[in-house]
């Protein structure tokens, strides 16, 4: 029994590494036979397609022009689903559209490897720009971009019908807060009530010394 055990076991299929980098995708690209799938005419497009060294110029030499383009941020995800291909766009868009698909059926690397910020364009010389930049930056200081972030995937969640009351994620310090709170009051209390205890103490020694 032990030895068909240990060689079923043995003789299982290892889950495949995921892909969390440039690098991984190259790998996969040359080992596994993966595909990078890009969207034509965005940007991402435009740093691969512009590269003359490193890692996107790699990746680039390694595209087909003819057969892994795709038009839609849908169309790329589907495509995904479909064989090896590792498809590169936005994270937040990946995220929502994957949130509707089923986001257990997607594996979204770790690595970011292109930061890129977004903005408001306004023309020459208005009024507005400096109004709108700060706002932007009390925005984006205050965590409302990430709120809302969070907040929007919450509703696309609700809207695939999950039955699911609430997501449980991480515990984080603001999770303990109130924790934190009635542990700084039960100190507080002690130190008021050892002070008391004292107070109290020192009283009565007194009155009985000058009976």
């Amino acid at each position: 029994m032990y030895a068909g055990t240990l060689t079923a076991e043995l003789a299982r299929p290892a889950h495949e590494a995921p892909i969390n980098s440039l690098l991984d995708l190259l790998r996969a690209i040359h080992t596994r036979g993966y595909k990078m799938i890009l969207a034509e005419g965005t940007s991402v497009e435009g740093i691969f397609k512009e590269a003359e060294s490193g890692i996107y110029w790699k990746l680039a030499d390694n595209f087909d022009t003819r057969t892994e383009y795709v038009n839609t941020v849908r169309a790329g995800l589907s495509k995904v689903l479909t064989g090896p291909y590792a498809y590169l766009n936005g994270q937040l868009s990946s995220e929502m559209l994957a949130e509707k698909l089923g986001r257990q059926r997607f594996h979204i690397s770790r690595e970011k490897f292109y930061p890129q910020s977004y903005g408001i364009a306004c023309t020459t010389r208005s009024p507005l720009t400096a109004v709108l930049e700060r706002m932007l930056r009390r925005m984006a200081a205050a965590g409302l971009v990430q709120k809302w972030t969070k907040d929007e995937k919450v509703k696309v969640e609700g809207s695939r019908g999950n039955d699911e009351k609430g997501t449980i994620g991480a515990i984080t310090i603001k999770h303990l807060q109130a924790a934190y709170f009635f542990l700084l009051l039960g100190y507080i209390l002690s130190v008021l009530a050892f002070l008391l205890e004292w107070l109290k103490y020192n009283r009565d020694l007194w009155l009985v010394s000058n009976r």
